[in-house]
């Protein structure tokens, strides 16, 4: 492991031991959170009542039935093929429902930015026409990416 790590918020050096432990690998090895813990206090500074967090477990499908996730769709078997997250506004705290662990983080890599996702919406939606590398049109028409020559 190294010695010294990027936060993904400040964009400081850091000791690695200034980032929590995320989780450990089958080998044993230690995963870092990609934020530093004094960013994650930012990112964290409002979580969801305990109270809050009790009534919302209590509507968790049950481990082992067929599930959906309202944003992605992907039909899962909750506890064996997805792991389910009860996603909250990070400001404010409330819960908007469970969503699967990989929208989550892909919330979470957007900063829960409506603005940011609808730039990258926009980015998705661009006229490869438009975008910043050109192809040629024999290349467009075969699929096929620009080669290097």
């Amino acid at each position: 492991q190294f010695p010294y790590k990027i936060c993904n918020r400040c964009h400081i050096l850091k000791p690695t031991e200034e980032f929590d432990k995320n989780q450990t690998q089958k080998d044993g090895r230690i995963i870092r959170r990609p934020s530093c813990k004094l960013c994650r206090l930012d990112i964290d500074r409002r979580f969801v009542p305990q109270r809050v967090k009790k009534v919302a477990e209590s509507q968790r499908p049950s481990k082992g039935t067929v599930w959906r996730c309202p944003i992605c769709e992907k039909q899962t078997i909750v506890g064996t093929t997805a792991r389910l997250v009860l996603d909250h506004d990070h400001r404010s705290g409330k819960t908007r429902g469970f969503i699967c662990d990989s929208c989550n983080t892909g919330l979470g890599r957007f900063h829960d930015n409506p603005t940011v996702l609808e730039n990258a919406i926009r980015w998705l939606m661009m006229d490869l026409n438009d975008s910043l590398v050109q192809w040629t049109k024999a290349e467009r028409e075969s699929s096929e990416p620009p080669t290097d020559q």
